[in-house]
Parts: structure tokens; C-alpha cells; sequence
């Protein structure tokens, strides 16, 4: 058998014979595949004629099989033209067009239920016909008159800092809370609007809504928390239990360099007493 593989291989036809398949047959092999399948309603003499007439391996049973079905069915070996993709219809256009002006803020979820359009194919519409795109609402806190002028103040103390000592930002802990709402207050990540341009929509925090009071701080390579406040709200006494209880003890290896940046105030060197 190896003699033979050798030999084969040699002459160049064991390449030719091992390299065929079912998608390289012509029109015509498929046709008088059909015809001897037709004449013998035996796919192993089919391919055994078939290895006779052209030389090398026939196509598997399956395929042969396939071939005849397929001429049985449709009169033809050749594969049907493929339409491709429905195009959309003007009138299907303008439904939409006119179900997002009525509101803007419809979800594409909400739309493929109203519409009775799939929703991979109302995005392709609203993105590559209509040309709108999906802009977040942007929140921010109500500002007072003497923010701006400290917040610049504040950005360029900074700047001559580090201009001064490379690593400052290094030395730095900075502090934050945060609320979360639990009444359903806009979401600016699952709040879109839908337009041609920026609408610059935005919207004002809400207070004294039902929430939870979340605390963290960031260093350089270091993340302190997050710590979640069981009080409804954060009183003087209650941050003053944090930094003592919570933050002083993993400080504590910082202690004699560290600078602590609470929000709205001016750092704090870190020299903690506990």
C-alpha cells in the first residue's frame, strides 16, 4: 500500500485525487452523475463510472444523492439567484420617520414591537436611511455663581504644582460620594434621543429622592472602598465615623506624605490620628 501511495504520489496523482471535492464539479459531471444515477439507482456505481470517465475521486453519496434530488425538483444543477437583501420601501421609511418625531426618545426595542419591524433592521434604518443618531441626555449639578471662578483656581494650583514636583498627583487621595436614585431618575445611559444633530438636551439632579449614598477614593494604584452609607443621609458625624472607622486604617501605611482631597474643600495632609 505504501509502495503504491509512493508511486501515486510521484506521478502527481494522489494530489489531484485527495485536493477534489463536490463544490469543484462541473455543471456537466454533476449532469452525467445524475444521468448514470439515473440509469443504475446506485451512487457506487455512479462513482465508480465516474472514476473511470474523469480520472481521479468521485464526490461523496451524499452529494450525488443531492444533485439528483435537486434535478428532480427544479429541472436544473445550477444554483438560483439569490435576491439578496429586500430593499425598504419608501412608505416603510416614512413610518418610521414619523414614529420617532412623535417621540424622540422611543427605544429601538419599543419601536420593533409598535412598528413590526425587526430590530436589527430599524437601526440599520435610523443609522444608514433616516441618518439619526442616538444622543445621551447629559447630567449635571445645579451650579452656583462662585464655582467656576474656584474650579479654575483650582486647575491652575494644580498645573504649577506638578510643574514643580513630577509625581504630585502621586501624593494625592481623592475622594468622592455618590447617589444613586432608586425612583427612576433618568439614566443618561439608557435615555436616548434620537435626531439628525445634538439636541443638547439635559437635565437638572433631582433631591431628596429615594437613594442610596456610596463613598470611594482613588489614588495612582490604589482604590480605597467603595463604602455604602446605611444612613439615609450623610451628616457631619456620620463622615466623621468614616474617616476614623473605614479610611484611617488603610491610610495608615501613607500616612506621612499622603494629601487627602475631599470634595468642595482643600486637601488635607495626611497625618491621621485614630
Amino acid at each position: 500500500m505504501a509502495r503504491v501511495l509512493l508511486q501515486e504520489l510521484l506521478r502527481g496523482t494522489f494530489v489531484r485525487k485527495m485536493s477534489f471535492s463536490a463544490e469543484m464539479a462541473s455543471i456537466e459531471q454533476k449532469a452525467q452523475c445524475v444521468l448514470w444515477f439515473q440509469e443504475t439507482k446506485s451512487p457506487t456505481n455512479v462513482q465508480r463510472a465516474f472514476r473511470r470517465c474523469y480520472g481521479h475521486n468521485p464526490p461523496d453519496i451524499k452529494s450525488i444523492k443531492r444533485w439528483y434530488e435537486k434535478f428532480k425538483e427544479t429541472g436544473s444543477l445550477t444554483d438560483l439567484l439569490r435576491s439578496g437583501r429586500p430593499t425598504v420601501s419608501e412608505a416603510t421609511l416614512e413610518f418610521v420617520r414619523q414614529s420617532f418625531q412623535q417621540s424622540l426618545t422611543k427605544s429601538t426595542r419599543q419601536a420593533s414591537r409598535e412598528l413590526q419591524i425587526p430590530q436589527t433592521s430599524l437601526v440599520r434604518i435610523l443609522h444608514k436611511r433616516l441618518r439619526l443618531r442616538a444622543y445621551k441626555v447629559q447630567i449635571f449639578q445645579d451650579l452656583q455663581p462662585n464655582d467656576c471662578p474656584r474650579c479654575e483656581e483650582f486647575a491652575i494650583e494644580i498645573l504649577n504644582r506638578i510643574d514643580v514636583e513630577n509625581d504630585y498627583l502621586n501624593r494625592i487621595c481623592f475622594s468622592d460620594e455618590s447617589t444613586f436614585h432608586v425612583n427612576g431618575m433618568v439614566n443618561r445611559h439608557n435615555v436616548l434621543i434620537w435626531g439628525s444633530e445634538n439636541p443638547h438636551v439635559s437635565a437638572q439632579l433631582q433631591r431628596d429622592s429615594p437613594k442610596v449614598n456610596v463613598w470611594c477614593s482613588l489614588m495612582h494604584n490604589k482604590v480605597i472602598g467603595p463604602f455604602f452609607f446605611t444612613e439615609k443621609s450623610v451628616t457631619t458625624s456620620v463622615y466623621l465615623d468614616l474617616l476614623q472607622l473605614f479610611i484611617a486604617r488603610q491610610l495608615e501605611e501613607f500616612q506621612q506624605w499622603i494629601m487627602f482631597q475631599q470634595e468642595l474643600s482643600t486637601p488635607t495632609l495626611g497625618f491621621l490620628n485614630t
